[in-house]
């Protein structure tokens, strides 16, 4: 079962979850949703009291059909059960609601049995909820989480960027990663950021000039002077790596550029790495999570197979 053939047999649905900015894969996924579906949005991207006030006034006067929960919390599920008694579904975006304690999980499952249907966006997340004896009354059904983009707005958000941003993506062998901030996951870089860096310095010394664009929407002065440390520490040229750090939808980059590249230690799907294979652009990924169709996959844990492919790729470029 698919979610947005799900979602079409209500009237109004009302989709939970946040909204750009920030501009992140689940985010842009809930924009691009709510437009598909004619759904109403409550937007949860702010995280505060008043939120959670607003958001029982808003299911204690709903008329919506369904619910379409995206922040799977037990915050989030309290208050949809207490205060609203329709239908709710939820879509799970990666693989860590059972990460935590035992008793949140416990609680976590028992409301999940309330549910009319889980969506998830790999069959690994499946596994999981199977695994942890997740039930509700449909069952738990694997839906990619990959809308296309408009592609009528291309040129109105290319023009947009920065004009240095521009004249970088018009070099060759530019490679593209991104994360919508720097975060660590059992103490490793969650986007591969290191990995990135790592990579492009292996691919300078083997004599192909590639270059690394690295867009990082929520970048704070720690996080940037991590990044500043990895180039440094593997010796990379400032004039063959563009920072950027505004809010902007980066599917028209994939267009433009040579190689994206996803090198994270743990996934649920990779709206990106979708949006980079349909759009034509190569996309290398990490081999933690079922993958969009044409995705180039690497062991997660060699990094010489992530080179190599790059290698390949690039050379092809150049050739």
């Amino acid at each position: 079962m698919e979610l947005l053939d799900y979602l079409n047999k209500f009237n109004k649905p009302l989709i939970i979850g946040p909204l750009p900015p920030p501009i992140g894969g689940v985010s842009v996924f809930i924009e691009r949703l709510a437009k598909y579906t004619k759904s109403e949005v409550f937007n949860t991207v702010s995280g505060s009291f008043f939120q959670y006030f607003r958001l029982i006034i808003r299911l204690f006067k709903c008329k919506n059909d369904v619910v379409h929960l995206n922040v799977i919390t037990l915050k989030y599920l309290f208050l949809v059960f207490l205060f609203y008694d329709g239908d709710v579904i939820l879509t799970d975006h990666n693989n860590r609601l059972f990460s935590r304690n035992k008793l949140a999980c416990w609680i976590i499952k028992g409301l999940l049995r309330k549910v009319s249907a889980i969506f998830v966006v790999s069959q690994t997340i499946k596994d999981s909820y199977q695994i942890n004896g997740v039930q509700c009354k449909s069952g738990v059904f694997v839906s990619n989480s990959f809308i296309p983009p408009c592609l009528e707005r291309e040129h109105e958000i290319l023009h947009s960027y920065p004009r240095d941003l521009l004249q970088f993506i018009t070099n060759e062998n530019v490679i593209l990663v991104s994360g919508y901030k720097l975060k660590f996951y059992d103490g490793r870089d969650l986007y591969g950021f290191d990995v990135a860096v790592k990579t492009q310095s292996r691919l300078l010394r083997s004599g192909i000039n590639a270059r690394l664009l690295i867009v990082i929407p929520d970048l704070d002065s720690d996080s940037n002077q991590y990044i500043k440390q990895l180039l440094e520490i593997n010796n990379i040229p400032s004039d063959l790596v563009y920072i950027f750090s505004g809010q902007i939808e980066m599917w028209p980059l994939f267009r433009k550029i040579s190689l994206f590249i996803r090198p994270t230690i743990t996934d649920g799907f990779g709206i990106s790495v979708a949006e980079s294979v349909f759009l034509g652009c190569p996309a290398i990924a990490s081999n933690v999570c079922i993958r969009y169709n044409g995705t180039i996959l690497y062991d997660v844990d060699d990094q010489c197979d992530l080179y190599n492919k790059a290698k390949r790729i690039l050379e092809k470029y150049e050739s």
